[in-house]
């Protein structure tokens, strides 16, 4: 048999017409056609038989001849067979998922020239494509074909160099497309952030943050080399001037490659709070059941929504890119899921939810205060346009309720809600006013009066920052709000996180 090698060195970029890299090598088919066999004279009626009148039935016409693709998928990035991809045969319907060792089998392919095409989660993460170029498939014959991703090196150029890789077993890389038009993003500034345990007999055991950083080219891929590979607490995104991603949860977990992709909105859109793009997706429980009045909000935009009986939401008017998704719910551990937004595309997602279960944590305070820093508490208080609760405060103070700290800042009063829980108003309307909360950097509503206090423990708020109207910060102002009492509130597990 001759095998016919297919090295992939390039793709094309997937939804979009930007061509990357070459296509593969033509397939050869491994066997001659084998003749058909012309069919046999009908007997003649023997002598003297009745003629029957009525005229012979039409014999069944042959099946149409067709052949029979075989291969195997190779990973040059991972280094190993390409397993549970798809392959596709033209437009033929054929197709066929390759095995753990990557090979495939077609069968019943009609014959004649045909594309074959590869689809699976890694291409896609680095939004390329595997197709060749027309393969010609002979009837009642077998053709072979080897294809193989390209590695990092051919995708990205020169490798990591043996300094850089002394720092760190591992390497972290992906690409950075426009979020709209899915074009490559060049000269993009990527960002992977995690904490190490340092020792010495100066600090004694401290985690310590750690941050490297990169550059995407001109095809919008970047690579970060030399870090650890138990990485269990990283996160990654693009900045694009002032315009950031999500932070992206990463966790290695002993593998010494990660990939991300990112998709960034243009620089001139920094300012920008909503889009054109929308997420729409359903809420579940751990059981399967639909969670109701559920709360879904992107992080640092104004939109909110409210799930149906079905546990159904829709957000509109949403800025395009890579953005966390945060769903609370009382009763319910809230959760975020990133999620790649574009203005064409709606997006759908689906979300679960688990049960809140009540913990007694000590506080910490050790280390908030450069979390609560990078968040922008810090600089905000300096600027003394709010009143400001840090760690210490709340420390000093071990609150029971979050409105039990809330009492304690004037500009707001604390009332029975009638219903055994507590809600806020503000003490400079006779009204009461309106109250706006923030939760982590994202718009938080209250259904029923009391819902503060029964979504957020008290011990697990890191910080609290209020605002009058007229002096609210841009990223914490909604549309139709701007004569409310703001309220934000920073807990210990977003601060962890931005850390």
């Amino acid at each position: 048999m001759l095998n016919s090698l297919v090295s992939m060195t390039g793709g094309a970029l997937r939804r979009g017409s930007l061509p990357l890299l070459a296509a593969l090598l033509a397939a050869t088919p491994l066997a001659a056609q084998r003749p058909t066999r012309a069919p046999a004279p009908a007997a003649a009626p023997a002598r003297g038989a009745a003629q029957r009148d009525t005229a012979p039935a039409t014999a069944a016409a042959p099946p149409a001849p067709v052949g029979r693709l075989v291969g195997v998928l190779s990973d040059s990035i991972r280094v190993g067979p390409l397993a549970g991809a798809t392959v596709l045969v033209g437009t033929t319907g054929r197709g066929a998922l390759s095995d753990a060792d990557g090979r495939f089998v077609v069968d019943s392919v009609p014959p004649g020239e045909h594309q074959v095409m590869v689809a699976h989660p890694m291409l896609d993460s680095l939004y390329i494509s595997l197709t060749t170029p027309p393969v010609r498939i002979l009837a009642d014959s077998v053709t072979t074909l080897t294809m193989a991703i390209p590695s990092i090196a051919t995708l990205m150029g020169s490798e990591c160099s043996p300094a850089t890789m002394r720092l760190g077993p591992a390497v972290f890389f992906g690409r950075v497309l426009d979020a709209d038009t899915r074009e490559p993003a060049p000269g993009v500034r990527v960002s992977l952030v995690w904490t190490q345990i340092d020792a010495g007999t100066d600090i004694g055991l401290r985690r310590m943050p750690r941050v490297r950083t990169a550059t995407s080219d001109a095809r919008g891929y970047y690579r970060i080399c030399g870090i650890p590979s138990d990485m269990d607490d990283g996160s990654v995104l693009a900045e694009r001037g002032r315009v950031k991603t999500a932070e992206v949860p990463i966790v290695l977990d002993g593998a010494t490659l990660g990939m991300r992709s990112l998709l960034v909105r243009p620089a001139a859109d920094s300012l920008a709070t909503t889009g054109r793009a929308t997420v729409m997706g359903k809420v579940v429980d751990t059981l399967g059941a639909a969670v109701p009045n559920a709360q879904v909000s992107m992080e640092g935009a104004s939109v909110v929504a409210t799930t149906n009986a079905r546990g159904e939401f829709r957000l509109d008017s949403l800025p395009a890119g890579t953005q966390a998704l945060v769903v609370r719910r009382v009763g319910f551990a809230p959760s975020q899921t990133i999620v790649d937004l574009a203005s064409a595309e709606p997006m759908q997602v689906a979300v679960q939810l688990e049960r809140a279960v009540p913990r007694l944590a000590p506080i910490q305070v050790t280390a908030q205060a450069e979390a609560l820093s990078r968040v922008g508490f810090e600089d905000r208080q300096k600027r003394g346009m709010g009143r400001y609760l840090g760690p210490d405060d709340l420390a000093r103070m071990q609150p029971q309720l979050v409105t039990s700290a809330l009492r304690t800042l004037p500009g707001l009063r604390v009332v029975p809600s009638g219903t055994g829980g507590y809600t806020v108003q503000s003490s400079r309307d006779a009204t009461g006013g309106c109250v706006s909360y923030w939760v982590d950097g994202a718009p938080f509503r209250e259904m029923t009066p009391g819902d503060l206090d029964s979504t957020f423990p008290a011990n697990q708020m890191a910080a609290i920052e209020v605002y009058q109207p007229g002096t609210v910060p841009g990223q914490f102002t909604s549309a139709g709000q701007s004569s409310c009492t703001t309220v934000v509130i920073w807990t210990q597990a977003s601060v962890r996180r931005k850390k």
